[in-house]
């Protein structure tokens, strides 16, 4: 699950309070601290190196015990070396002008545009702050250092749920009526080149065959991961079953469209290391041509650390690719250890790998009966009937393992709990691969004008699926108890929740693989959410 954009301001997808779950990855606990300065915690990092190097060879678990305090220090200090001022902006409401590094830009109706940034300077205790700046007139571009000119006001600091979830994304500046008034370093020129594609892609998804603004929404927002561009009710339907992650550019999007990639390398009779190559390379410009979500990134990583052992002729190894992009993305981005997107990204890789995966196959296994008998002599009937067996047991297993890991988290971030979302995920996730894999032939036509008449189709048919899949997410959004409002009575009893839902994926016994591996973090789960939850 992505993080939900800061450039969209829908009330829908608001964060409901000031707080959301603290970090739940040791890579970096110290860095919640606020009385540990940089200083201090570069201080421990050395100090835990040095024992860690002392015990080396002496004792296994001291040296463990050092080398995760080395990696806390150090990790706590790059934190606080490079993460945003998070402090309430005291400063003086009014016309300011303002150095800002501009990360995002996303065009509004009627010429309008929204951005999010970095202030490099400005007036007194502006700088090192991210801003959102609401604006018209010349259009910023990412990548640049421009001057920005408007009303500048604190961000966050009212009790309402637009300015908390600006709050909990480090957002604690912003500024209205903005305009470009100069630029001090222009964007790179991959910079608007990325920006030029972007636009171009957005606009050619949007061209079909015939007349239909809904389906062209909805397509925009499946392969740009931007979910303001869906109508209000399909948001709120796919908001309510749990399912609106399908809208995010996250591991759902580059796994299919990796998988499809891989098959036209083959189909191309193109040699494996340099098919993976070409498709990492691909998925890059996605990924950036896209606004570079984090989901997206993190996505991106692992499927790169996946393809590396495809390159280096090893085996891959899902959980040491996902601690790998986890690490890396904590180095490029200290600050999304406390975002709630995150770390739900996380947890529901993990659940799945860990619980969902195995707890599938083992499930999805034919009995023995029908192991012992001849392939012949199985009738078309009783092979659907394994398929069909084997495709339920798995959509319900993953869906429970993701349901389960995310859930404490969810409910802190987001404040409401969504038990029917693993009958809807159930349904919906298999149905998104198809308008994936069709939305990416279509920006791959983009470069042929002689194709536009076939990809206005592939486009149209996507559409139609999707429109399916929105009408099919309108009933179960409306079943009883697909999704109530709840709160934890304290934030720490939901961080202890899911952190010991965490453990129990990591050390629950691996064999005999089946349903205990969901039984065990579903019991954990439950009993947390009896002891600290309440309904709102």
């Amino acid at each position: 699950m992505d993080r939900t954009d800061p450039l969209d301001d829908k009330p829908s997808l608001t964060h409901r309070g000031p707080g959301h779950a603290p970090a739940l990855w040791l890579a970096l606990p110290l860095a919640t601290i606020p009385w540990l300065s940089p200083s201090l915690a570069l201080a421990i990092g050395v100090v835990g190196l040095a024992g860690a190097w002392v015990a080396c060879g002496r004792s296994h678990w001291a040296w463990a015990a050092c080398l995760l305090i080395a990696g806390a220090g150090l990790g706590a200090a790059w934190h606080g070396a490079r993460a945003a001022r998070r402090t309430e902006w005291k400063g003086e409401r009014g016309q300011a002008d303002l150095f800002v590094e501009v990360a995002r830009v996303e065009s509004r109706e009627a010429g309008r545009w929204r951005l999010v940034g970095w202030v490099q300077t400005g007036p007194p205790d502006t700088a090192r702050r991210r801003i959102v700046a609401d604006g018209d007139g010349d259009r910023p571009a990412a990548g640049a250092l421009q001057v920005l000119s408007g009303l500048l006001a604190p961000c966050g600091a009212e009790d309402e749920p637009r300015e908390a979830w600006h709050r909990s994304q480090g957002i604690t500046l912003r500024m209205g009526r903005a305009r470009v008034a100069a630029t001090i370093e222009p964007a790179s020129a991959a910079a608007r080149w990325l920006t030029e594609a972007a636009a171009r892609i957005e606009s050619g998804l949007t061209e079909l065959a015939w007349d239909d603004p809904r389906g062209a929404h909805l397509l925009a927002a499946t392969l740009l991961g931007r979910t303001r561009l869906l109508d209000e009710a399909d948001r709120a339907a796919f908001a309510t079953t749990g399912t609106l992650h399908l809208f995010a550019i996250s591991g759902l999007h580059i796994a299919g469209m990796a998988v499809a990639l891989a098959w036209l390398g083959r189909r191309l009779r193109i040699e494996p290391r340099l098919a993976s190559l070409l498709a990492l390379a691909a998925l890059g410009f996605y990924v950036e041509a896209t606004g570079g979500t984090p989901s997206a990134r993190r996505a991106w990583i692992m499927a790169a650390c996946i393809l590396a052992c495809t390159v280096a002729r090893r085996k891959p190894n899902a959980v040491q690719g996902l601690a790998v992009a986890c690490a890396l993305t904590l180095v490029l981005d200290p600050e999304a250890a406390q975002d709630a997107g995150f770390q739900l990204s996380y947890a529901s890789v993990l659940g799945i790998l860990l619980a969902g995966g195995p707890a599938a196959r083992a499930l999805g296994k034919p009995g023995l009966a029908t192991r012992l008998t001849p392939a012949d002599a199985r009738t078309g009937r009783r092979w659907a009937a394994d398929w069909l067996r084997a495709r339920t047991s798995e959509g319900l297993c993953i869906s429970a393992a993701a349901t389960t890991s995310g859930t404490a988290i969810s409910l802190g971030a987001f404040g409401s709990l969504c038990p029917g979302g693993v009958l809807a995920n159930l349904v919906l996730v298999p149905l998104s691969g198809p308008p994936v894999v069709l939305g990416m032939a279509s920006i791959a036509l983009l470069p042929f004008g002689w194709a536009d008449g076939i990809r206005h189709l592939v486009n149209s048919v996507a559409a139609t699926w999707l429109h399916a899949m929105a009408w099919l997410a309108e009933p179960l959004a409306r079943v009883p108890g697909m999704s109530m409002a709840a709160h934890w009575r304290d934030p720490r009893l939901g961080a202890a929740t899911a952190c010991a839902v965490l453990l129990t994926l990591l050390l629950q016994p691996r064999e005999p693989p089946g349903g205990r591996l969901l039984l065990r973090p579903a019991l954990v789960l439950l009993a947390g959410l009896l002891l600290g939850a309440n309904p709102s």
